[in-house]
């Protein structure tokens, strides 16, 4: 449906992307099946291995967790290998509620995009998100910063 509509930037107001991963979350949950929270992550990382290759995308999906969960107490006192990060998390993840788990890949995904912001820009990263998810409606998942944008009601990912 929404496949080869690329995500316009239309005002310089930053983007929140924490708001834009709890619309993406919303989004992929509405699907008609039950969310796997790290799914969400896996297609990201699917995504980024095209273009950085396995070892790059598992360094930034590492980078990701430390950034987003230094003090989280069920992020684990080990190193965080690249090779190991997507391991790493299913373990922790699974040993906390669902509620939690949610709240953890929440955390590590709007990390991961503000990294992949940092690196490459807004216009590819959203060109990354739209990529793995080319039949999401690039409007509904985009959220400013500002007085001049709302902020809507997600749902269960608030």
């Amino acid at each position: 449906m929404y496949q080869g509509q690329r995500i316009r930037i239309v005002t310089s107001n930053p983007i929140s992307w924490h708001e834009l991963t709890l619309r993406l979350f919303a989004a992929v949950s509405k699907e008609g099946k039950e969310l796997d929270p790290m799914s969400v992550l896996k297609a990201m990382d699917t995504v980024l291995s095209r273009i950085a290759g396995q070892m790059g995308s598992r360094s930034l999906i590492a980078r990701a967790v430390t950034v987003a969960h230094a003090g989280s107490p069920w992020r684990g006192s080990e190193r965080i290998t690249p090779e190991g990060v997507m391991e790493h998390l299913e373990k922790r993840l699974s040993a906390i509620s669902s509620e939690e788990r949610i709240a953890g890949e929440v955390a590590v995904v709007s990390s991961l995009l503000g990294l992949l912001h940092t690196f490459i820009g807004e216009q590819l990263t959203l060109q990354l998100i739209q990529d793995a998810w080319p039949h999401l409606d690039p409007e509904q998942l985009v959220v400013r910063k500002g007085p001049h944008h709302e902020q809507k009601n997600n749902g269960p990912y608030q």
